[in-house]
């Protein structure tokens, strides 16, 4: 309760600073909502859950001087239902949760410095990782708003979540990490019929803790030990996550877009070390609406990833299979989505495993602004 008193608080104070100051201030702060309500089914061999959810969210913003700024995403998310099964939806549960909060320092106007906690989604690697967010400290050197292409540098050292009572461990553990370098490039505004970009990123994890490698023994990994407090990897987890994509336009506003994503890590077993992921969509205007349908082809071997944090929309690790989906935006006002995900096994590894299917339907409006 004291976490949704401050803010509260904290929205009621930008607000009363708003209305006092005027159009000076407003310009300092800025927040949007949106809410969603969806089904989310799962099924497989000896687990399902059939879940009601629903969420509200907002992004918030303060400056507070020209070169440093704090930024948060965040939502109220609740669930009911029925769930006999291990399945989460990335890592969320009943309550508040944060997509991103961080303090933002920009010396100059093509460096800039975050710390707190920082979202993943910018590796757009969803086999390697969710978009988290984890708690760290980010550096990106940038060059953007060219006519010809658009590149970064970006460097992230950060604390993976986790959370061990004293029965999932035997000792204190070493604080583990998760460290990452990425460079991006893509086509310049010069390209707006057709356009690429391209996304490498080297990663390493270290010291990961006991109730992680249990946890993600049960989604994919090859583990050794049986309960929380035994459990570690077979094999570290570093590599490179590798994607490129492209988009182009026909019949004057359509346009097709893919994107193919490898991942491989150079620590793990040799046999089963590797992941893929192509998706393919279509923009489909209609009138002032905006029709999307989408497939997606993905592969990813027991130990390309740690399973803990990827996913689970592909099934986590030692999973192959497809989505296919689409989403409908109306008016700019909110959106449907719709979501089918067959994920087989690779090989059976233990038996807990099976053919999961995974049903998504839910609606989504648009963030309004507040501020």
């Amino acid at each position: 309760m004291i976490h949704y008193k401050i803010l509260f608080l904290f929205i009621l104070v930008m607000l009363h600073c708003n209305s006092a100051v005027g159009e000076e201030t407003s310009s300092r702060y800025s927040l949007a909502w949106k809410t969603s309500l969806a089904n989310d089914n799962f099924t497989n061999t000896t687990d399902s859950s059939n879940l009601v959810k629903t969420s509200l969210g907002f992004q918030a913003g303060m400056k507070l001087l020209d070169t440093l700024s704090l930024d948060a995403e965040f939502n109220f998310y609740w669930s009911t239902g029925r769930a006999q099964s291990w399945y989460g939806a990335d890592g969320y549960s009943t309550g508040l949760n944060f997509n991103q909060a961080v303090i933002k320092f920009n010396p100059l106007s093509v460096l800039e410095f975050q710390a707190g906690a920082i979202s993943l989604r910018y590796l757009n690697s969803p086999l390697l990782v969710s978009s988290g967010p984890f708690p760290g400290v980010l550096a990106k050197l940038y060059f953007g708003e060219n006519q010809w292409v658009d590149f970064g540098l970006t460097g992230l050292y950060s604390l993976p979540t986790s959370r061990s009572l004293n029965s999932d461990r035997i000792e204190k553990e070493v604080e583990p990490s998760f460290i990452t370098l990425s460079f991006d490039a893509k086509t310049g505004k010069q390209f707006d019929l057709v356009g690429g970009d391209v996304l490498v990123s080297f990663y390493k994890y270290q010291n990961l803790p006991s109730k992680v490698a249990y946890e993600s023994s049960l989604k994919g990994n090859t583990t050794k030990g049986e309960t929380d407090a035994d459990s570690s990897f077979r094999f570290e987890f570093g590599g490179i996550s590798a994607g490129i994509g492209g988009f182009a336009t026909f019949f004057e506003n359509y346009i097709a877009r893919v994107r193919y994503t490898y991942l491989l890590n150079t620590d793990g077993h040799t046999v089963a070390n590797r992941g893929e992921l192509l998706q393919m969509s279509v923009d489909i205007p209609l009138e002032e609406d905006l029709f999307v349908p989408f497939i997606e082809l993905f592969y990813s071997e027991a130990d390309a990833s740690v399973a803990y944090y990827n996913s689970t929309l592909y099934g986590n690790n030692n999973r192959q299979g497809y989505s296919v989906g689409m989403s409908y935006e109306y008016h700019e006002l909110f959106k449907l989505k719709f979501r089918y995900t067959s994920a087989d096994l690779i090989y059976v590894n233990n038996m807990l495993s099976s053919h999961n299917q995974m049903l998504f339907v839910g609606i989504e409006t648009s963030f309004v602004g507040i501020l």
